[in-house]
């Protein structure tokens, strides 16, 4: 088991923090959660573009933390990418996210506060796939189980949503679309070869982005949905 580097905890935070509220795993981030070391804002802050309110509940509903105690931090001005990061490894921690949250005013990376919790890239990774299958399963009907071997299999969550609607409309499985796609195709290569028109296909991304669609972005990201 390995313990987690600073750009390990880095790239899991920032896929983490796409599974919650304001962050689709269909919305690409031009740069990664501040960590309080980019010599601009200071840590722990960022600009919310929705309403706390709004922020907390979004947060609640991914990492099963209360609503109010996220709503204090909220209230303080802390950003929504570090308390993505925050309730990821309460979560993966088993602790509260007061706790967490105490270690990272201590400490001056994510990095460190992971280390300090002891937690590992195995560790992390197998609580990001259970979110993200948890995510599949209420936004898009699709089983936990199911979601979950896929994510275990090294495919991706918007692969995994996408060749669900596919396989939907062509009486394939997730599994036999998801093989159709290779490096050298794109997804629309897919809904060719699998017959779906383009108003199908287009619909089908609709779909997705609907049921992840948010009322607000961060500053730096943009739309973005890779065929």
């Amino acid at each position: 088991m390995s313990i987690l580097s600073k750009k390990g905890i880095i790239g899991l935070a920032t896929g983490v923090a796409l599974f919650a509220g304001t962050m689709s795993p269909f919305v690409a981030q031009a740069s990664p959660p501040n960590d309080g070391e980019d010599g601009g804002r200071p840590p722990m802050m960022d600009q919310h573009q929705i309403s706390p309110d709004k922020v907390a509940q979004n947060l609640s509903d991914t990492f099963g933390i209360a609503k109010d105690d996220i709503l204090d931090y909220v209230n303080e001005g802390v950003g929504e990418r570090d308390l993505s990061t925050g309730c990821f490894l309460a979560k993966a921690s088993d602790k509260s996210l007061k706790a967490v949250m105490s270690i990272k005013m201590k400490k001056a990376s994510w990095r460190d506060v992971g280390q300090s919790l002891g937690l590992t890239k195995e560790k992390m990774e197998s609580t990001g796939n259970e979110i993200a299958a948890n995510r599949l399963e209420s936004k898009l009907k699709i089983a936990k189980q199911t979601g979950l071997g896929l994510l275990q299999d090294g495919y991706q969550p918007n692969d995994i949503a996408l060749a669900n609607e596919l396989a939907g409309n062509s009486k394939k499985s997730i599994q036999d679309v998801l093989a159709m796609k290779k490096m050298n195709n794109t997804w629309e290569d897919v809904a060719d070869s699998l017959n779906i028109d383009e108003s199908t296909f287009r619909n089908d991304i609709k779909i997705i982005r609907d049921a992840f669609s948010n009322a607000g972005e961060f500053p730096g990201q943009h739309n973005s949905f890779s065929l």
